[in-house]
């Protein structure tokens, strides 16, 4: 772990938060890793799953499981008669800047890491003549920050010490239908509820002054937006789609408690609020393509538009300072499905590889994630075990910070 290092007069900065928080502001710009930003990427879209994350998150003209109602609802046509999917997944990603690190009380030369295990989509979908329904549930993002601990000793022993955590998620539930309008084109609708939590706490204590200063917030989310999309078949060949999010309010009840503490002198000093806040969320609009040159090959890719510029966050009565720009996110890959037989059984085999270009919306600092991702996989009758991973470089920040994610999925299917 990082060596943490308390800036000049930290002892001062908690009274200064309390009394004075229009002056302090200016410290507290996070860019990244603003607090209520998700762990590796604000530019959330559904769940990648191990097909779609090894070809660099294609996933608006391709239809690879369940989890395709996120994105596009109108690939469900496209799927067989009847997919069960389950995805678990481990994400990482390296900070410099978040909570009160890097931002007015500690210091520290090295990124932190937040990583996290996860089972992030269960669903289902089915076809039934010229319609196809699906119903899941998902982790859309995660909260957590690495935790910081400082102490700060003298030759008496233990003098301040400072603790922080931060933890939460936010959870989607979807039930989509789509229908075939022709032979070649295709459309769907998807309705998503969300729901949430988020947990701060900060505490200090001035152990030669017998002080104890804790600072719990919280917050429970919830929202409602939809999902859309087309489906074009041009040949047997090449299909094409476009999909959009709508814009929605992230809603938030949200709770804090200040205690101040002296046992010596009997103090105990409480100060609860509540506040109704909200985070508007952004539209966003995509276009994708899938081409099947051969046979066993096939290439997809994938442009998304978010609308970050309309991001707004409103943060205990607070209108916080968020200054952002819209972004492309940008993805490709390949699949290649190799054929054998073993103990007689038929086995199909995909080799998948891709690339993404994912841009932060902060303005400053300017960031950007560039992706290489891959994953192999094996299919024997009705069951499909896919593997993937997706290794990135920050650019822009200075920090070269990283990210990371691997997903394992396993899909079972009936019919064509």
């Amino acid at each position: 772990m990082s060596k943490l290092v308390p800036f000049p007069a930290a002892c001062l900065v908690p009274f200064l938060l309390l009394f004075f928080p229009c002056q302090a502001r200016p410290q507290l710009v996070l860019g990244q890793y603003e607090d209520e930003a998700p762990v590796r990427t604000w530019n959330t879209l559904g769940v990648e799953l191990a097909p779609s994350l090894a070809c660099g998150g294609a996933r608006t003209a391709t239809a690879w499981d369940a989890s395709s109602a996120l994105v596009n609802p109108a690939l469900l046509c496209g799927l067989p008669k009847l997919t069960v999917t389950a995805s678990g997944s481990r994400t990482s990603a390296s900070m410099f800047r978040y909570s009160i690190l890097n931002t007015g009380v500690l210091s520290a030369r090295e990124n932190f890491t937040e990583g996290f295990y996860a089972l992030d989509f269960g669903g289902l979908s089915f076809r039934t003549g010229d319609w196809a329904f699906a119903l899941s549930a998902a982790l859309l993002e995660s909260y957590g920050r690495p935790p910081l601990d400082y102490r700060l000793n003298s030759q008496a022993g233990l003098v301040y010490s400072i603790e922080t955590a931060q933890s939460g998620d936010l959870r989607n539930f979807n039930l989509s239908a789509a229908r075939r309008l022709s032979r070649r084109l295709a459309a769907g609708l998807g309705v998503n509820v969300v729901s949430g939590r988020l947990e701060r706490t900060v505490s200090e204590n001035f152990v030669a002054d017998g002080i104890t200063i804790d600072d719990r917030k919280s917050q429970d989310f919830k929202g409602l937006y939809m999902s859309a999309g087309l489906s074009l078949l041009l040949s047997e060949r090449i299909s094409l789609a476009v999909a959009v999010r709508t814009p929605y309010a992230k809603r938030s009840d949200s709770r804090s408690l200040l205690e101040y503490r002296v046992p010596a002198a009997g103090t105990d000093i409480r100060i609860p609020a509540s506040s109704k806040d909200e985070y508007r969320q952004p539209w966003a609009a995509g276009a994708g393509a899938s081409w099947r040159p051969a046979e066993d090959l096939k290439v997809s890719a994938d442009v998304w538009f978010f609308k970050w510029s309309s991001y707004s966050a409103v943060y205990f009565g607070e209108e916080k300072e968020r200054d952002f720009s819209d972004v492309l996110r940008l993805g490709a890959g390949l699949e290649y499905i190799s054929a054998y037989r073993l103990f007689g059984r038929a086995i199909r085999s995909p080799l998948r590889v891709g690339i993404s270009y994912d841009p932060q919306p902060m303005k400053a600092p300017r960031s950007a994630y560039a992706y290489i991702t891959f994953g192999t996989g094996v299919a024997f009758g009705r069951v499909r075990v896919d593997f993937a991973g997706a290794i990135g470089k920050e650019s822009g920040s200075g920090r070269s910070l990283s990210a990371r994610r691997g997903a394992l999925t396993l899909t079972y299917v009936i019919g064509d």
